[in-house]
């Protein structure tokens, strides 16, 4: 699938600043609904029913965010984060469910419950978007921050 841009405009300024997202989520419904929140908050949505798709994407640049149902299941998890990781770097993971039983902290920068409510998945995703601290602290082997959203599981 190709990404996601509401807009008409076609300025290379705006899609600049517009953070890039790598949506991942196997259920279909899940993955338009989700898609659509992102892309009418001003993201630029690549989405991937499955880590398959993933691979190929490997020529887009830019990711800013990626965001992972842990519904691809543990193997798949594992396989796309990794990926991710080594394909674009300097790019955020938000993983959407438990992550902690099927990644080494290292693979993933955050988690929230599949239960979101859309304004602090928003809020938590421009904080990754923005925030160094996710970064240095993966590089330096600290755990990753528990988000609000996440206290709903």
């Amino acid at each position: 699938m190709s990404p996601v841009n509401p807009s008409t405009s076609n300025s290379s300024d705006e899609k600049l600043t517009r953070p890039r997202v790598l949506l991942v989520e196997p259920d279909l419904e899940m993955l338009a609904t989700t898609t659509l929140l992102l892309s009418k908050s001003n993201y630029i949505v690549a989405p991937a029913g499955s880590y398959r798709e993933i691979f190929g994407l490997r020529s887009e640049i830019g990711f800013r965010l990626a965001v992972l149902s842990d519904a691809l299941g543990e193997l798949a998890l594992r396989a796309a984060t990794k990926f991710i990781r080594g394909q674009w770097p300097f790019a955020r993971v938000l993983i959407l469910g438990n992550a902690q039983a099927a990644l080494e902290d290292h693979l993933y920068d955050e988690a929230v419950s599949h239960r979101f409510q859309p304004k602090e998945f928003l809020d938590t995703l421009a904080r990754l978007s923005e925030d160094s601290w996710s970064l240095k602290s993966r590089l330096l082997g600290f755990r990753p921050r528990p988000s609000r959203c996440s206290e709903e599981q």
